[in-house]
């Protein structure tokens, strides 16, 4: 696996190709390099420099008109060219096309897939937004924050921990989904970690012992 930093737009990339857009540390990014390395795959990487605004920047938002990162662009050998966006999808795409020996994802005749699918979907609806705007209102001064919504945030975090414990506790085997580290566990490690305000380890032994794991893989550095 080899990492070639992109330093420019115009910077021309010979097919076949991997290309992702990211920003810093973005926790979302941090997702789909951390599958890319697992899988030992070559790519590129353009970095968008978000205190410049270059991913509402024209030429981006042709890309991406939402204006996020990350985004892979996938041109393969014949010159076909694929662009996703959203961590979710991305890390989809690349284990539907890349683990083709399912050592992190599951093949969609394994009832493993749906359980799943069924954790990311709750996952991407209700922890990360929750997650998100918990980070958005601790950024402000307290004067200036919104109680009603921090409320709400902390409230649904607190239960989706809940959900993570549960799920983890029955699962007992340090993983989410399956008996070994997968997407799942890829796209929800970067979040769960991320803020200044994180969980209660006393409260969540489990997912405590599940950071830990991942954390000792070192995949999001």
């Amino acid at each position: 696996m080899v990492c070639h930093i992109v330093n420019s737009k115009e910077e021309k990339l010979e097919a076949p190709y991997l290309k992702l857009y990211s920003a810093g540390a973005s926790p979302f990014a941090k997702k789909v390099k951390a599958l890319l390395n697992l899988l030992k795959l070559d790519y590129h990487l353009l970095n968008l420099d978000f205190s410049k605004k270059e991913q509402k920047e024209p030429w981006f938002l042709e890309i991406n008109p939402r204006g996020k990162v990350p985004v892979l662009e996938h041109v393969d050998s014949n010159g076909n060219k694929v662009v996703i966006s959203e961590s979710l999808a991305i890390l989809n795409y690349i284990a539907n096309k890349f683990d083709t020996k399912r050592e992190f994802s599951f093949s969609f005749d394994d009832p493993l897939y749906y359980d799943a699918l069924e954790w990311s979907i709750y996952y991407v609806s209700t922890f990360e937004p929750a997650k998100v705007q918990q980070f958005i209102q601790l950024k402000q001064p307290v004067e200036e924050q919104n109680r009603q919504i921090l409320e709400k945030a902390n409230a649904t975090l607190d239960d989706s921990f809940g959900f993570l414990e549960a799920k983890l506790k029955k699962n007992n085997n340090g993983f989410l989904v399956g008996d070994h580290l997968s997407i799942v566990d890829l796209f929800a490690y970067p979040c769960v970690v991320f803020g200044s305000v994180t969980f209660d380890s006393e409260k969540f032994p489990f997912v405590k012992a599940w950071t830990e794991k991942l954390d000792s893989l070192k995949l999001f550095e």
